[in-house]
């Protein structure tokens, strides 16, 4: 009887100890205290870019594409403030980040010739398309339709 309680309590502790050392394991370990803030490199590189192919495809002006460029600054840091306010809730972070999206989205577009205008919302029905299309494709398939029960 005192050998089971003793093989009880190593098997219990022994399982205590491996649950803590997979609970440790599973935690990521900080990031390097030499690491830059924000996204990476190639997320602020991808931006640009994008930002560059939507300047020319819309014919910005050097004029536009400068003022652009600060409101896209604005928004980032008023984003981040949102993103970092800890007296705010999910869902109210979320509601201001709309918000605030809108609001930079209505001044871009007041910097943009009506051509302009019409330009950009083309390429972002384009992109809502093409959004859709992709995640049509990562979807999975829908479950078959349950049997029909016969009338009695």
């Amino acid at each position: 009887m005192k050998n089971s309680v003793k093989i009880l309590l190593f098997a219990l502790s022994t399982g205590l100890c491996a649950l803590t050392s997979a609970r440790a394991a599973d935690t990521p370990p900080p990031p390097p205290a030499d690491m830059p803030p924000g996204p990476p490199e190639h997320f602020r590189e991808h931006d640009k870019e994008r930002g560059e192919r939507m300047a020319k495809a819309l014919g910005l002006t050097a004029d536009q594409q400068a003022k652009m460029k600060e409101l896209h600054k604005q928004e980032r840091d008023a984003q981040k403030a949102i993103h970092e306010d800890t007296t705010l809730s999910k869902e109210q972070k979320q509601a201001k980040s709309r918000e605030l999206r809108k609001n930079f989205e209505d001044q871009r577009r007041a910097l943009m010739t009506p051509e302009q205008q019409k330009k950009a919302d083309e390429m972002r029905e384009k992109m809502k398309e093409r959004r859709a299309h992709h995640h049509d494709e990562d979807a999975p398939a829908p479950a078959p339709a349950p049997a029909p029960v016969p009338a009695t």
